[in-house]
């Protein structure tokens, strides 16, 4: 065995993205995401009863009960891609924390990862909250208010 291709279109790739999701959620986490790269993040929230554990930390849990939140990447020039996952994932964080809707959250991950990439290292690009969401909010094509008004 020297090699292994997989070929696969998106709506079949997504499909393996479901059911993995689901795999992880069976074992226990609330909310389960897939960095996409270039493409964006896919995130997957779990069931009323677990969403019932998660309430303890999260604010609005119940807002991700069942959920799934599709969030394309920004387009910017990338630099270098060093700490870019780990951007998104302060967004991530970040984002649930200050209890914003889940559609978002999964914007303000993304953004946090572009940002990232428009440096030239892990951290030269990333701004702060008010110039990201300055930077990106105009590239959002359904920004909530939550997102507009909020002091994070």
């Amino acid at each position: 065995h020297y090699a292994g291709i997989l070929g696969a279109d998106s709506a079949e790739i997504r499909s393996v993205l479901d059911e993995l999701a689901q795999e992880f959620l069976a074992m226990g986490p609330a909310i389960v995401g897939f960095k996409l790269g270039g493409d964006g993040l896919l995130l997957y929230g779990a069931n009323r009863a677990r969403m019932r554990g998660f309430a303890a930390h999260v604010p609005n849990a119940t807002e991700w009960t069942d959920r799934v939140v599709e969030q394309r990447s920004f387009q910017v020039d990338v630099v270098d891609t060093t700490g870019a996952g780990d951007a998104a994932y302060a967004g991530l964080i970040k984002g649930l924390l200050h209890a914003l809707a889940p559609q978002d959250v999964a914007w303000l991950a993304c953004a946090c990862g572009a940002a990232s990439v428009a440096g030239p290292d892990a951290v030269s690009g990333l701004v702060e909250w008010t110039n990201l969401r300055d930077q990106f909010l105009r590239r959002r094509t359904r920004a909530s208010n939550l997102l507009r008004n909020q002091a994070v």
